[in-house]
């Protein structure tokens, strides 16, 4: 509890994180990945902050997927003119 009110945590307004949650959070991950190429997520700071509260949830989000996000990152860069 923050203030009084409970925090929502996932989209679906439970503590628990749904398989919508994951698949989601691989999504916009992969958004993200483009830079502001594709869709510009900064418009969406609610949104943001799911992503944010999500792969603080998810163990070792960072170790198994920030790598592979990089990966990609720099494959977009050298490959197409979507990341500049």
């Amino acid at each position: 509890m923050v203030g009084g009110e409970q925090q929502q945590l996932t989209s679906s307004g439970t503590p628990g994180i749904s398989l919508a949650d994951l698949t989601t959070l691989a999504t916009y991950a992969t958004i993200d990945a483009t830079g502001k190429t594709l869709v510009d997520l900064e418009q969406f700071p609610l949104t943001r902050a799911w992503f944010e509260r999500m792969k603080a949830a998810v163990p070792n989000y960072e170790k198994v997927n920030g790598e592979l996000l990089a990966q990609f990152r720099d494959f977009l860069k050298e490959k197409t003119d979507l990341v500049k």
